[in-house]
């Protein structure tokens, strides 16, 4: 018999190990999604600062 959709999420109906990779998997995402965000961040501000430089300082904008 086929197992229904639902096995495939839930604890009790699913491999043993499912549930272990699983979350494995979605915390490294979140793993690395974070450290996405940091370097999104850490950019974002960089080129804010470059821009405000720039504002203030007139003759480097070339």
């Amino acid at each position: 018999m086929r197992r229904p959709a639902i096995a495939f999420c839930w604890p009790d109906l699913a491999h043993p190990n499912q549930n272990k990779v699983s979350l494995f998997v979605l915390s490294w995402f979140a793993y690395c999604d974070f450290w996405i965000m940091v370097s999104k961040t850490f950019f974002a501000f960089r080129l804010m600062a470059e821009a405000a430089s720039l504002r203030e300082n007139p003759a480097w904008n070339r």
